[in-house]
């Protein structure tokens, strides 16, 4: 923490959202931080939160170790088809997926998941063949 951070600076810093800041720190409905506070942030390797990995770990039917690649992208996937079963709108679950489900019911979609989203859907278009 430096003087000036906020959970919106440090998470667009951590290329996070402010949720899954609220999430690892236990911070629902708190924002305020002080300068000096440790807050936890999320390895750079792994953008699954443990408890979304312990969830997916019960779809993938095996233990998901979220300090290797593999299964952190598994967890990524398995939570995407359940938003996706859950949703049935691919803009819904990826919301879901960045900012979770609850936060974009409860505050619509922050500028940060609508930016990551529009990078999401730009992708094919970078990727076509001429």
């Amino acid at each position: 923490m430096r003087p000036g951070d906020s959970l919106w600076v440090i998470a667009e810093r951590q290329h996070t959202t402010v949720a899954v800041l609220r999430q690892l720190n236990h911070r629902q409905g708190r924002t305020t931080i002080h300068v000096g506070q440790p807050l936890r942030v999320p390895q750079a390797a792994n953008q699954v939160l443990p408890d979304i990995g312990r969830s997916m770990a019960r779809y993938a039917t095996r233990h998901l170790d979220l300090l290797r690649a593999q299964d952190t992208v598994l967890a990524g996937v398995l939570l995407l088809r359940q938003l996706l079963r859950g949703t049935r709108s691919t803009g819904l679950s990826l919301a879901g997926y960045f900012q979770d489900l609850g936060s974009v019911q409860k505050q619509g979609l922050l500028a940060q998941t609508r930016a990551r989203i529009n990078n999401v859907w730009a992708l094919p278009n970078r990727f076509a063949h001429p």
